[in-house]
């Protein structure tokens, strides 16, 4: 028996440390949206101690803009049960903003009103470099005739009104370390 409870305690401190010291976070709301747990990084990426954070409504990290699609996605996962995802813009503590990819899950809580788990992860940056590729795409399609080359001047990359003012041929084009070893045919 002794063997067991020291067993038990030894797992529990495992499970703590993985709560804590993983790279998301993770969260839990009662029925009211009101955080009841959360890890270690789950308050940092808010900017708040955990004992802070506890018993804040979640809904208030959330921009007046998606609050209403944050009630909407939280009824659906209550009256459904299953799991769900979300992205929505997050506030820190200082104000600024966050995107956060939410997986969110329904849990029945022993009879009472069901929790639901979060778990956040921060894609600030994978969201910034979507949107930087976009704005690329659309400048690169210009009416101007563009070529991308790497530091050797190797062309990469060059666009429609490039092959269309030139004459070249994008396949010939890209992979030439100059515009006059390009062969036409």
């Amino acid at each position: 028996m002794r063997q067991a409870q020291i067993d038990l305690k030894t797992s529990r401190a495992h499970s703590i440390e993985l709560y804590d010291f993983a790279s998301i976070g993770y969260l839990t709301l009662n029925a009211e949206d009101l955080i009841i747990e959360i890890n270690l990084p789950g308050a940092k990426l808010f900017g708040y101690q955990r004992k802070t954070i506890i018993n804040w409504r979640f809904a208030d990290f959330i921009g007046d803009d998606c609050k209403n699609q944050w009630r909407q996605h939280c009824l659906h996962i209550r009256q459904t049960g299953k799991k769900h995802i979300v992205e929505l813009p997050l506030y820190r503590k200082d104000n600024s903003i966050f995107y956060a990819h939410i997986d969110c899950l329904s849990i029945i809580n022993n009879g009472s009103a069901p929790l639901m788990r979060l778990i956040l992860a921060d894609i600030t940056e994978h969201k910034q470099a979507k949107e930087a590729q976009s704005i690329a795409a659309t400048a690169f399609e210009t009416e101007e005739g563009i070529i991308v080359a790497d530091a050797r001047k190797v062309i990469l990359r060059v666009n429609k009104a490039f092959t269309r003012i030139t004459g070249y041929n994008a396949k010939d084009a890209i992979g030439q370390p100059r515009l006059s070893s390009i062969r036409t045919a």
